[in-house]
């Protein structure tokens, strides 16, 4: 049984789920009145609904802990208000006099759509009081006093002001996702607070292991660790706060804990392994919608699944089906949308309409669903996977945790009880893994090391991290970067080289593309490409109609997009429809016209448009019109070189078998069917990424010369001929 639930049942896909014919004083509608409270949530005012949430009665022992001690720790449940709540209530009492205030966030939407309900909250409009900054897009002013970052970018600013003199309080939200960047922030943390002794900390989780986080605060064992257990009552006086806290706890940190959601939540199980969770998705769908009143309190549905592909196939399916009612609302939910297609998902649903939204892992924190009543979690997730031959990260579909499978069933029970169907039998459940793999053990680590080689921290095993980095692909990442020229014979970061990568905000090899452009004068088109490159994803590609839609459909997709090919290959292709896009006025219905992803190609407008200002800021380039012409070349031949210069590593030769091997690690790879060259295979060819997907695919593949190679990084293929022992190391 699941012990942190009320109860739990067991149900079959294909059958009637266990109580879903239930009464209406078991959803809350009657008998205790919180349904009736529930009900009248959209006719609240902000304040009111503000102190509804559970983190409102701590708000004061919450404030004298962060005036008190330099680090403090909120554990409480999904939807407690953590996210939205504190950044206010240091605000109200005045820690942005002076100073700011910044919330993390491992996510870049829920940096957006949080800061977008603060300000709400706050009566303002996103940028003034209240912004966000994340990749390539900053919404902040001079006014800004709450400012919402991904942890990447507080990274980067720490980079530039190692002591963060602008803030007095800084939260890292949703730490037990154990992102990379917030491992990284929790070590630098642990240095900037011995210089600056009045920033504070706070470190905010519904899941997270509070031993673990006392334990790497404080230098001491784990016996008798406590939390601090928040209570409604007045917050005791000074001369009685020992008898408050727990007197074995460090004097550096306390824990602040908030009660469990109000609501009930029922679990259930499945009592056989699926075969097919989509259609075991779409069957409960509709089954919870012929059994559960629509006029609910909590009537909306939310499933997880594992990414774009399978929440676009998981639509057609609804779309495609005629007995589905026109009351159902089916709505994607994921990283790649624009800010309003994501805020379409979290808006209030009209009466008599029941929203069904298909997520990846993204709304397992921070992003809160009103009226939701009902979780069907799949049990899997993409999570990234470094493959240490290709020194690429892969995305794989990977079992959840058993912390982010109590995280997916949090997202109901705030407002009326819900219920979560988990997709799997409750032995699975037992099996998982208790908690998410930290990133930093299982991703490749070249941009942590070069962001630390730029912070001065030369030493990097000796950098306090919350769990240990592999050795192995330690090694990997300074031999990446020291073939990029990144770092010198001695694992120290070149200048300016070095330095300037650890500021450009993407991958070692595309910083290095980047940079170099300006040296091969085709830095205009190379910006074009890496901007196209940086947004494209596997499901989410710049070409409509190339998957599913039927063969008429992908005849035409197909006949669009030979418009702009070439037979480079795939990267000079991105740049002609990138340049086509400016030149037609960057108008819609063109794009609509020619099948082509507008979404992606006004985010990859805004992308480049970031990197060119970064290629000025880093004194390469300037904005006269004359250097923009010095740098328009756009001989395929000088692109492929530039190309090369970062992605030389990525090199690989067609097989008589038709399959390639990389230079480097000898990896078996195949050309993606959607590639430009996947019918007429080069010989030779760069690629930018791998995916899996049965097979190791090659996406964005551009042809080159052989000889190119020991041109551009002679180097490097003569540093593998005398180290090759090194291709050996496994991780």
């Amino acid at each position: 049984m699941d012990n942190d639930y009320d109860t739990s049942g067991f149900w079959v896909p294909g059958a009637l789920a266990p109580g879903l014919q239930v009464s209406e004083s078991s959803l809350g509608r009657g008998g205790d009145g919180r349904g009736s409270a529930a009900s009248l949530h959209s006719s609240e005012s902000m304040s009111q609904q503000r102190m509804r949430l559970p983190v409102y009665k701590h708000r004061r022992e919450l404030l004298y802990l962060v005036e008190n001690f330099p680090v403090v720790v909120v554990h409480g449940p999904t939807s407690c208000g953590k996210s939205t709540q504190i950044p206010q209530y240091l605000f109200e009492s005045g820690w942005c006099r002076s100073l700011q205030v910044c919330c993390t966030q491992p996510r870049r939407v829920a940096a957006s759509n949080v800061s977008l309900r603060v300000a709400a909250e706050m009566n303002c409009l996103v940028g003034q009081e209240v912004g966000y900054c994340i990749r390539f897009e900053d919404v902040t002013s001079a006014k800004t006093k709450i400012k919402y970052v991904t942890d990447g970018i507080l990274i980067n600013e720490i980079m530039q002001d190692p002591l963060l003199s602008k803030y007095s309080v800084v939260m890292l939200d949703e730490v037990h996702e154990r992102s990379v960047s917030t491992d990284l922030l929790l070590g630098l943390f642990r240095k900037i607070q011995n210089q600056r002794k009045d920033l504070r900390l706070i470190i905010a989780s519904a899941t997270i292991d509070l031993e673990e986080i006392v334990c790497f605060f404080s230098r001491k064992t784990t016996r008798g660790v406590q939390a601090v257990h928040a209570r409604a009552e007045s917050l005791p006086a000074k001369d009685s706060v020992a008898n408050w806290l727990n007197p074995e706890m460090p004097d550096v940190l306390a824990i602040l804990s908030i009660e469990n959601r109000p609501f009930p939540v029922e679990v259930f199980y499945t009592v056989q392994p699926v075969p097919d969770y989509l259609d075991a998705c779409y069957q409960l769908t509709l089954a919870i919608h012929s059994n559960e009143p629509i006029d609910a309190p909590a009537r909306h549905i939310l499933i997880f699944l594992t990414g774009q592909e399978e929440i676009e196939c998981l639509i057609g399916r609804f779309r495609d089906r005629s007995m589905v009612p026109s009351s159902l609302q089916v709505l994607p939910m994921y990283a790649g949308l624009t800010l309003e297609e994501q805020s379409e998902a979290l808006q209030r649903a009209p009466l008599g309409k029941r929203k069904v939204i298909l997520s990846t892992n993204i709304c397992e924190t921070s992003i809160t669903i009103d009226d939701l009543g009902f979780v069907i979690d799949c049990g899997f997730e993409n999570n990234r996977v470094c493959q240490l031959m290709t020194h690429q990260d892969l995305l794989v579909a990977q079992p959840i945790s058993q912390s982010s499978a109590r995280q997916r069933a949090g997202r109901v029970g705030r407002t009326a009880p819900g219920k979560c169907f988990r997709l799997y039998t409750e032995e699975t459940f037992n099996q998982l893994r208790a908690r998410r793999r930290p990133e930093i053990q299982r991703c490749e680590l070249s941009s942590v090391v070069l962001q630390l080689k730029a912070l001065g921290i030369d030493r990097i095993r000796n950098f306090d991290f919350l769990s240990p980095l592999p050795v192995p692909r330690v090694r990997v990442a300074l031999e990446l970067l020291h073939a990029l020229g990144a770092l010198n014979d001695e694992a120290k970061l070149t200048t300016p080289l070095g330095l300037r990568m650890a500021e450009v905000p993407l991958d070692a090899k595309m910083a290095k593309i980047l940079i170099n452009s300006v040296q091969y004068g085709c830095a205009e088109t190379i910006l074009s490409v890496l901007s196209m490159v940086s947004v494209s994803t596997f499901a989410d590609s710049v070409f409509l109609g190339l998957r599913g839609g039927g063969k008429d459909k992908h005849a035409r997709a197909e006949t669009e997009r030979r418009r702009f090919a070439v037979y480079e290959g795939d990267h000079i292709t991105l740049c002609n429809v990138y340049n086509a896009y400016l030149e037609n006025g960057q108008d819609a219905r063109w794009c609509q016209n020619c099948l082509l992803n507008v979404r992606l190609l006004r985010k990859a407008s805004q992308v480049r448009r970031r990197l060119h200002n970064l290629l000025c800021n880093l004194g390469l380039l300037d904005r006269r019109q004359a250097a923009f012409e010095e740098h328009k070349n756009t001989d395929a031949r000088i692109i492929q070189k530039c190309l090369l210069s970062g992605y030389f590593m990525n090199a690989a030769k067609l097989q008589p078998d038709g399959s390639y091997r990389t230079v480097q690690g000898h990896a078996e790879l195949h050309i993606h069917p959607s590639s430009i060259l996947a019918r007429h295979p080069p010989d030779w060819l760069v690629f930018s990424k791998v995916i899996h997907t049965g097979k190791a695919y090659m996406r964005e593949v551009t042809k080159i010369h052989p000889q190119d190679l020991t041109e551009v990084a002679p180097h490097y293929f003569q540093f593998r001929q005398s180290m090759s022992s090194l291709a050996t190391v496994q991780p």
